[in-house]
């Protein structure tokens, strides 16, 4: 990296926008210029119907907008946005999106819960000190809990939990105002069954400490500091059962005034009370310490992670979280590198010849559904596509949002199903008929084909020119299924030529 550039960060969560820009500089450093937040209210009354109501959409994309400026006068060369729990859930999560990038020329990408459980590890490792102990963090948003565990060096465990602050009030606590027992006690209930079965796997990870972040959990400790003293920043599951008494005994606008508690959270602060208390008495945790660093640090930490020059093992998240996928699938290595390398070489030659026009992302999306094509092959040969398919689908793979996903599952789909993608046609057709070729270029699995290039011959004709070494009959019958995919793909009919490689 030989010149600094800014770079903006926007995280957009159920209950409000935040906004980082900062220089990145060399030796891969992060420099604060301007951080922002602003309360939107997106996953307002949302819950149960997972739909975005108009006006919170309205409010989204004024933010958006403003954000979007503001970056543009710190020079900004990028803007990464990513959209969390009330986006991910709404079923109209599509017109959020397309208002923005009409509105505003931001591209949002919807992450998984997972995946913001890792981005929040990686916010708060890059800001807290770990102490060399195993760490557990506890991260309450508007819409849903993550919760992960790690060391300084890494994680080895990231959870994501359908509660919030703003789910669960809104739920049980309909007028805002003083909460009963009863209420109380359903809301810690329906965390408590939230969690389920993933409480046993979290308690087998034997943490040392304890780290909270979120609006919630940083009032909570400033309301503890002010009413109890001791140590600031810090919550004791003692304080916090007396403070969740005074707090749901309260009407709202009493609760607005309570020291420590933000007057715009008031209304949701009962119901991230009860979450954090339910975490705390479920795992048995007497004391926490907080932090203010969260998904946003998580993205600036991340983006430098995936910076080839700022990598330690050549390797970004992304290719190690598939290349872990692929080995726990049992997938054949040496095969699935011969497809990605056969796919890679039509990708770039059929671009060189002007077949296609897609960048450089989709082509690195093509590399991942090349090396996971026969990821679902170990539960069946005869229907392993499908299987691939809900593997890729559901397997939380880090470092991409739910539409990058999406396009490698279908483009390993689509080789053998004639479906309408549901995110980009065009893209996902262009790329299952690329993967088609190269998994049939290596049917033998002996790796016979050393070079394939994929060129325009005429105005209604491609030809694939491949160079092999020993018997091709298996790879040049598996071609020949391929005629109907391409020339739905390209518009163009298909010619083979494969040449032996002259003897040295």
């Amino acid at each position: 990296m030989t010149e600094s550039r800014n770079v903006a960060f926007i995280d957009l969560g159920t209950n409000s926008i935040r906004l980082l820009i900062g220089s990145i500089e060399e030796p891969c450093t992060f420099t604060l210029l301007r951080k922002e937040k602003e309360i939107v209210r997106l996953g307002e009354r949302e819950f149960g119907e997972n739909i975005l109501r108009e006006d919170a959409i309205d409010r989204a994309v004024m933010v958006c907008r403003q954000f979007s400026q503001l970056a543009k006068t710190y020079n900004a060369a990028e803007i990464v946005v990513v959209a969390t729990s009330a986006t991910r859930e709404a079923r109209n999560q599509e017109e959020l999106i397309e208002r923005v990038k009409e509105e505003t020329g931001l591209d949002i990408n919807v992450i998984s819960g997972r995946e913001e459980a890792r981005l929040t590890y990686l916010g708060v490792r890059s800001g807290t000190d770990f102490e060399n102990k195993t760490t557990l963090l506890i991260d309450i948003g508007g819409g849903s809990t993550e919760i992960a565990v790690g060391d300084k060096e890494d994680y080895s465990g990231l959870w994501s939990f359908q509660i919030g602050a703003m789910r669960l009030s809104h739920k049980f606590q309909k007028d805002k105002e003083i909460v009963g027992d009863s209420a109380y006690n359903k809301m810690k209930k329906y965390a408590r069954t939230s969690i389920g079965a993933s409480a046993s796997s979290i308690k087998k990870k034997k943490w040392e400490t304890v780290i909270g972040g979120s609006g919630t959990i940083l009032n909570l400790a400033d309301m503890s500091f002010r009413a109890y003293g001791g140590k600031e920043g810090t919550i004791k599951y003692s304080n916090l059962k007396k403070m969740s008494a005074t707090l749901r005994s309260l009407p709202l606008e009493e609760r607005k005034k309570v020291p420590g508690i933000n007057p715009e959270r008031a209304d949701i602060i009962v119901g991230g009370t009860a979450i954090l208390e339910t975490i705390m008495e479920e795992f048995g945790i007497s004391e926490l310490r907080t932090t203010d660093r969260g998904v946003k640090d998580g993205m600036v930490a991340d983006y430098l992670l995936e910076m080839k020059e700022c990598s330690q093992n050549g390797m970004s998240v992304r290719e190690a979280s598939v290349q872990k996928l692929g080995k726990s699938c049992g997938i054949d290595e040496r095969h699935a590198g011969t497809v990605v390398r056969l796919a890679l070489e039509l990708f770039d030659t059929s671009k060189e010849s002007g077949m296609h026009k897609l960048s450089d992302d989709e082509r690195e999306l093509l590399q991942y559904a090349a090396y996971l094509h026969d990821a679902g092959e170990f539960i069946s040969f005869n229907n392993r596509r499908e299987h691939s398919y809900y593997i890729i689908m559901n397997a939380d793979l880090l470092g991409f949002n739910n539409r990058e996903i999406t396009i490698i599952a279908e483009a390993v789909l689509h080789q053998s199903k004639k479906l309408q993608s549901s995110v980009n046609p065009q893209t996902v057709l262009i790329l299952s008929a690329l993967l088609k070729l190269a998994e049939s270029l290596d049917r033998s699995r002996n790796n016979v084909i050393k070079s394939a290039s994929l060129q325009k011959d005429g105005k209604v004709s491609a030809v694939l020119k491949c160079t092999a070494e020993g018997d091709a009959t298996l790879e040049k019958w598996g071609l020949e299924n391929c005629r109907k995919t391409f020339q739905k793909a390209f518009n163009r009919d298909l010619r083979i030529k494969i040449k032996q490689a002259e003897k040295q």
